[in-house]
């Protein structure tokens, strides 16, 4: 039992080292192409080329069992120089008539060949994006006909007339345009002027509000300097205030105790005195200690 075993070990090693050997199979080497558009006008057995060269043919066409909207296409290689590397596309190509091929476009040179996930498994090359898609060539041209009818419908004589009456009012606008060119830029001239003219008195506002700007500044400036010293001024009015209501008690108490009498006996004091010294200017010391002299008393006086 040990010994089949390892014989069916080595059979398998074997047709895996016959399958993944690159000199294998060259003869005929099958692919499939998966495309989700019209495959019309490809049949089995019609040709594959690779860059331009017929390499081989179409060897089965069904619909993707995975998604039923694509079509798998199997292809057989059959040139056995022709290098299927990694990076190789499929596209389809159509003549007129109809008639289809596929064209493979070459891997970047020194890719690996392309080869199955599996051994079992058909390698896939991908069907080239963006690859040409047309539809069947007679349908295309029954458009262009239909096409090309219904511009010989639109272009009746009316409306060839009205066309070329458009034309000619383009032209007439187009000739006005040109004679009225000169006074145009003459008209653009003076916007430029007036333009700069503006900038200049823009720029002139703009230095006067900025002096403006600085007198306010200044302004502001002196305010706070007048508003600063009538707060000092109101602090010293407040402070002589507080003076005046604290002598006003003393100021009381000194008129009620006769200072106005004190004052007046003052005065008088002061007035003998004054005429006292007056005396001793006049007659001398002398005069203080005799008593004045009587006048003389004469009849008729």
């Amino acid at each position: 039992m040990v010994a089949g075993f390892v014989t069916a070990l080595l059979l398998a090693l074997a047709a895996y080292i016959y399958w993944a050997s690159p000199a294998v199979g060259k003869r005929n080497r099958p692919y499939d192409i998966v495309f989700e558009k019209s495959v019309a006008g490809l049949f089995e057995n019609s040709i594959v080329s690779l860059q331009g060269v017929a390499v081989g043919k179409v060897g089965r066409i069904r619909f993707d069992p995975y998604n039923p909207e694509h079509v798998q296409v199997r292809i057989h290689i059959t040139n056995p120089d022709a290098p299927i590397l990694e990076g190789t596309t499929a596209s389809i190509d159509r003549d007129l008539f109809g008639t289809a091929l596929i064209s493979l476009a070459s891997g970047p040179a020194g890719s690996p060949p392309i080869r199955s996930v599996r051994w079992n498994v058909v390698p896939v090359i991908p069907a080239k994006e963006g690859g040409l898609s047309l539809e069947d060539p007679v349908s295309v041209v029954e458009n262009i006909s239909n096409t090309a009818d219904k511009l010989n419908r639109f272009l009746t004589p009316a409306n060839q007339r009205s066309i070329s009456d458009q034309i000619a009012r383009m032209e007439r606008r187009s000739s006005e345009l040109a004679a009225r060119t000169p006074q145009l830029a003459a008209t653009i001239a003076s916007t430029r002027s007036s333009l700069r003219s503006g900038a200049a008195m823009a720029e002139a506002m703009d230095k006067q509000l900025a002096t403006m700007d600085k007198k306010m500044q200044d302004s502001r400036g002196s305010t706070a300097a007048f508003r600063e010293s009538m707060r000092s001024a109101r602090e010293s009015m407040a402070q002589l205030d507080a003076k005046l209501e604290a002598a006003r008690p003393m100021v009381a108490k000194l008129s009620n105790s006769g200072l106005q009498e004190q004052v007046s006996a003052m005065r008088q004091s002061a007035d003998e005195l004054s005429r006292s010294v007056s005396q001793v200017d006049q007659a001398g010391a002398g005069a203080l200690m005799s008593k004045p002299a009587v006048p003389d008393y004469k009849p008729g006086q």
